[in-house]
């Protein structure tokens, strides 16, 4: 099945907001008053009002254009491109600068408009006419001249219809695996509570535990590689979260034996255990572990440290610092058998919450096959 097609602008009112003297971006507040809707305030496709901008009465009222009423869709021309949302009944408001609003005149349904706005078709004419900038940028008029779908009233009412319960029964299945993938990511902490929470070990500082504590060095650019090769063939780890710190080779290893790694920038304390063999660099503090002290248990032991100092965050984790950490140590045959006991949980956990987000990525690709099909004409 195949639909006519026609250009928004020839079923849409294009009207930008107010931009003469009387634009009202310098009176906005938190306070009450008449909403002042930028694209910050477009949120999953709704309205956010909860972090609402506002202006006075008197501003408002004054307002030449951009004023938005029941049914428009307001459509974001300046740095999100694209976002959008409906207007819903009882909503009145401006637009800021970015915005422009979208009036649909009676050749088209407000909920198939949105729908198409959505679709893959539209998404990738809006790339196309994207300025190229570093702010990326549109014009109405390049807007309006893309086409769009034009089935009947009757057919668009329908098509709505089919989607909007369509992606209900999605966002209901989407809702059940995000709930079960945040029950499976506190499960390890749950773990770490069990073994952790009310010991009776000793109390001794990682300073006294480790052979040495100290921070990484620049990157050794002159003998580096982002790849493998025969000649750089040890790891270099800075303090990213983002593939475990990894950030390339080179031919030089610094720490030659297991030890930790703790971020002392970023994501402040940030742990991971290192077999022998690597060079941490800037930002990356080394701690390798003397034979009483198992890499594995104080890596976990780490885990269950709270880095803030009185609640507040500490802008960076120093050697000293990390010297003073004080943990609880139990007899090394005791931290290897806590080892085993929370690597198999953490491996079993891990793996449903592998499975569990490739779950959640799938049923988060749905409404887009289900828009395409409706653009397709098969529904």
């Amino acid at each position: 099945m195949s639909w006519d097609m026609i250009e928004l602008g020839k079923v849409c009112e294009f009207i930008n907001g107010d931009r003469s003297e009387n634009y009202p971006g310098k009176l906005r507040s938190k306070n009450n008053g008449v909403p002042f809707i930028n694209a910050g305030h477009i949120v999953d496709g709704k309205i956010d009002h909860v972090n609402m901008d506002y202006i006075p009465k008197e501003a408002f009222e004054v307002l030449r254009t951009g004023v938005v009423r029941e049914n428009d869709i307001v459509f974001c021309l300046r740095g999100s491109l694209g976002k959008h949302a409906i207007i819903e009944k009882g909503v009145t408001g401006a637009i800021a600068s970015s915005l422009v609003i979208l009036r649909h005149n009676q050749l088209m349904d407000t909920r198939f408009l949105n729908f198409v706005l959505d679709s893959e078709d539209f998404i990738l004419s809006l790339t196309a006419l994207n300025t190229g900038s570093s702010q990326p940028n549109l014009s109405a008029k390049s807007v309006m001249k893309i086409n769009v779908p034009l089935p009947s009233l009757a057919e668009q009412r329908h098509v709505a219809a089919e989607i909007e319960h369509q992606l209900a029964i999605v966002g209901k299945a989407k809702q059940a695996a995000m709930e079960q993938l945040a029950a499976a990511q506190v499960l390890n902490a749950a773990y770490l509570r069990e073994v952790f929470d009310g010991n009776d070990w000793e109390q001794v500082r990682l300073g006294d535990v480790c052979e040495d504590i100290f921070a990484g060095g620049d990157v050794p650019y002159n003998r580096f590689s982002k790849i493998k090769t025969a000649e750089y063939m040890t790891p270099v780890y800075t303090n990213g979260e983002t593939n475990d710190g990894f950030f390339g080779y080179t031919n030089y290893a610094r720490v030659t034996k297991k030890s930790v790694t703790i971020s002392g920038r970023g994501t402040i304390g940030y742990s991971s255990v290192r077999e022998a063999g690597y060079y941490p660099a800037i930002r990356l503090i080394a701690a390798i572990p003397k034979v009483s002290l198992d890499a594995n248990f104080l890596h976990y032991s780490l885990l269950c440290y709270d880095f803030r100092k009185d609640g507040t965050s500490i802008p960076q984790l120093t050697v000293p610092m990390v010297k003073e950490i004080e943990i609880a140590l139990p007899r090394l045959d005791e931290q290897q058998r806590i080892v085993e006991y929370l690597g198999d949980h953490y491996a079993k956990t891990n793996k449903t919450i592998s499975a569990l987000q490739r779950q959640l990525d799938m049923i988060t690709a749905i409404p887009t096959a289900i828009l395409r099909r409706a653009f397709s004409g098969q529904m």
